[in-house]
């Protein structure tokens, strides 16, 4: 896509790949970046979010992280997710209406 000047790609936490493209199948973003996320074009992709809450903000981050990872990089498919600890049932309604999918972790206290 020909972004307007000041452009710049938009930092998701991970991404996915659901067919082994790479030796690791989830990429964080921050340590790949777009130079090796060119290379998964046509890929089936899995866009994920992680936050402690799910909330508006992490739902809309999915949805715009959706529509532009896809108009960057033009994956075959592109599931979004919402990986959090906590989690709220209307929200959940809204992710199953925008087709985001809700996973739930247990936090882990670190010592």
């Amino acid at each position: 896509m020909d972004w307007p000047a000041g452009h710049s790609h938009r930092s998701i936490d991970a991404v996915r790949l659901v067919e082994p493209y790479f030796e690791e199948d989830i990429i964080p973003f921050a340590n790949h970046g777009p130079e090796v996320l060119n290379s998964v074009e046509e890929a089936d992709v899995e866009l994920i979010e992680v936050k402690q809450n799910l909330n508006r903000n992490v739902i809309g981050q999915v949805v715009a992280g959706r529509d532009l990872f896809s108009a960057d990089y033009e994956p075959a498919s592109i599931k979004g997710i919402a990986l959090c600890a906590n989690t709220d049932s209307a929200l959940e309604w809204v992710c199953e209406q925008e087709n985001i999918i809700v996973e739930i972790y247990e936090p882990v206290e670190l010592e």
